[in-house]
C-alpha cells in the first residue's frame, strides 16, 4: 500500500512537472493526473514485463495494489460532493437537481438500452455472455471504475462471467479517457470564442 500510494504521488508530480516544462500540454488543457496516469501505465508496464527481477516483481505488487483502489475511492470521491456551496433557494436547488436528475437518468438508461440491445441482436450470436452483458457500458461510461468493479463482482459472483470485472474496467477506462479528452475539446472551443469567464 504505501509503495503503491509512493508510486502514485510520484506519477501525479511527474505529471505536474510535464506540464509545467511542455507548453503544448497546459495550452490543450490536459490535466497533470492524466499525464501522470498515462505515464505510469507505460512506465509499470514495461518494468512488470522484465523477468523476475526485483523491479519487475515491485511493478506487478503496485500494479495489483491499484486494480484495489477504484472500489474504496469511489467513497473518496462521493463524500467530496457532499462539501457544501454557497446556498442557493430551495426553489433553484429543486430546480437544479430535477433539471440533472432528469439528464443523467436519459444517458443511463440510453446506455443501458443500446448495450443491451446490442448484446441480445449482435453480440450474443457471436459470444457467450450473459444477457445484462450490455450493463457494462453503463457501468463503465456514466458509473466509473467504482461502479464497474461493483457490478464486475455481481458478474463474477452471480452470474459466473469471470471476465465482467475486467470488462467493466475497461469501459470505465475508455469512458474515462473519452470524457477527459473531448472535455479537453469543449475546454479549448469555449476559451478561444470567449464563453468562459
Amino acid at each position: 500500500m504505501q509503495v503503491a500510494l509512493f508510486v502514485a504521488c510520484g506519477l501525479l508530480l511527474i505529471g505536474f512537472l510535464l506540464r509545467a516544462w511542455l507548453k503544448i500540454l497546459q495550452v490543450l488543457y490536459v490535466p497533470a493526473a492524466v499525464i501522470g496516469g498515462i505515464v505510469g501505465v507505460v512506465a509499470l508496464t514495461l518494468m512488470a514485463s522484465r523477468g523476475s527481477s526485483v523491479v519487475s516483481t515491485t511493478a506487478t505488487d503496485v500494479i495489483v495494489e491499484l486494480r484495489s483502489w477504484p472500489g474504496w475511492l469511489i467513497s473518496v470521491i462521493f463524500a467530496g460532493l457532499l462539501i457544501e456551496r454557497p446556498g442557493k433557494s430551495l426553489r433553484n436547488s429543486l430546480k437544479l437537481a430535477t433539471r440533472e436528475g432528469i439528464v443523467v437518468w436519459i444517458i443511463v438508461l440510453g446506455e443501458i438500452t443500446l448495450g443491451v440491445l446490442a448484446t441480445w441482436l449482435v453480440i450474443k450470436r457471436f459470444y457467450d455472455v450473459p444477457g445484462s452483458f450490455g450493463q457494462l457500458i453503463e457501468a463503465g461510461f456514466a458509473g466509473g471504475h467504482g461502479t464497474a468493479t461493483a457490478l464486475g463482482e455481481v458478474f463474477k459472483d452471480s452470474l459466473k462471467f469471470e471476465k465482467g470485472r475486467d470488462l467493466g474496467l475497461f469501459f470505465a477506462t475508455v469512458g474515462l479517457v473519452y470524457g477527459v479528452v473531448s472535455g479537453i475539446v469543449y475546454i479549448n472551443i469555449a476559451t478561444r470564442k470567449g464563453w468562459t469567464r
